[in-house]
């Protein structure tokens, strides 16, 4: 009997916990870094943290808020990095997994660089 109540639980657990909590969120911003995360026991990543205010000519919205995403390919990753050089302002769409052990909850699934 109590095997059954801990397999029960254990499969509500996991199956509230499957799937994704957002689809298709935008976010507009600049980007603060990209970074090449190496944990222990999971597989490498890369993040990138986007800062939520823009500023074009000295002018602009600061912001204390930002938002990391996992980059998933690599010809995502060029383009970031290509936008960071030179200053430009991007907008990211990006879906939230409910639960995750390694990767980051937030993945990115497409780039745009403003002009």
């Amino acid at each position: 009997m109590k095997r059954l109540i801990v397999f029960a639980l254990l499969a509500v657990i996991l199956l509230t916990g499957c799937g994704r909590s957002q689809v298709g969120t935008e976010a507009v911003g600049q980007i603060k870094r990209i970074v090449k995360e190496t944990p222990i026991i999971c597989p490498s990543q890369t993040l990138l943290d986007l800062s939520m205010g823009l500023l074009r000519n000295g002018t602009g919205s600061m912001s204390t808020e930002d938002l990391w995403v996992r980059v998933q390919t690599a010809d995502q990753e060029a383009t970031l990095k290509q936008a960071q050089a030179s200053g430009q302002a991007v907008k990211i769409t990006y879906d939230t997994q409910r639960f995750r052990l390694c990767w980051h909850q937030r993945e990115v699934t497409s780039v745009e660089v403003l002009k």
